[in-house]
């Protein structure tokens, strides 16, 4: 399962990074010059702000299901685990106390 984690971990990154990109390089809603871009001209092209509405919204989606999918398996995997290892304590503590 630390596969799993790490998959989750290195996707969460690359999204990350792709997100700050694709904002960075939306113009402004004033006209002004963006952040690789000036004047009035996208860099992309003409229907580059539709292109990068739609992928921001596409990367903020999958960013946050990745940082979902990473709470979920934290909560079953990790504290479980922690729940079973406390059992498995009480358990070994109990024992010598009931076989008297």
């Amino acid at each position: 399962m630390v596969v799993l984690e790490v998959l989750l971990y290195a996707a969460l990154i690359i999204v990350s990074i792709l997100l700050i990109a694709v904002v960075l390089l939306q113009q402004g809603s004033q006209g002004g010059a963006g952040i690789l871009g000036g004047g009035s001209s996208t860099p992309l092209g003409v229907k580059a702000p539709m292109v990068l509405t739609k992928t921001t919204i596409v990367l903020a989606v999958l960013f946050f299901s990745l940082v979902i999918a990473l709470n979920l398996y934290y909560k079953h995997f990790v504290l479980v685990k922690s729940a079973t290892a406390q059992t498995q304590q009480i358990q070994n503590i109990t024992a010598p106390i009931q076989n008297q």
